[in-house]
């Protein structure tokens, strides 16, 4: 056996081994935005917020819907959520945090 036999195969094992360490963070950093969904209070009010972690397919309608009062009219609460996220329009993008009000 050469030397030059043994140097690849650590090669191999080690790319392998970064592979699979990127991989469990991936994983785990996956499971841990899904749990951030947490509540706080909004220092302006009395009102509840809970922070939000935008996902694939999320729609500003579609989260205040899911987690505000739908008592009030819909497009009013979402002017809220805009003001209080300071975003100028209706568009979410995926991995962004929003607040929202819950009453």
């Amino acid at each position: 056996m050469t030397i030059y036999g043994k140097k690849p195969r650590k090669i191999r094992c080690l790319i392998v081994l970064t592979i699979l360490i990127l991989l469990i963070s991936l994983v785990m950093g996956g499971f841990s935005a899904e749990a951030n969904d947490t509540n706080i209070t909004n220092k302006n009010s009395d009102e509840q917020l809970v922070s939000v972690y935008v996902k694939d397919g999320d729609t500003l309608w579609g989260l205040v819907c899911r987690y505000c009062d739908t008592q009030k009219d819909i497009r009013e609460i979402i002017y809220e959520v805009e003001k209080l996220n300071n975003i100028t329009n209706a568009n979410i993008y995926e991995g962004q945090t929003l607040y929202l009000p819950i009453n």
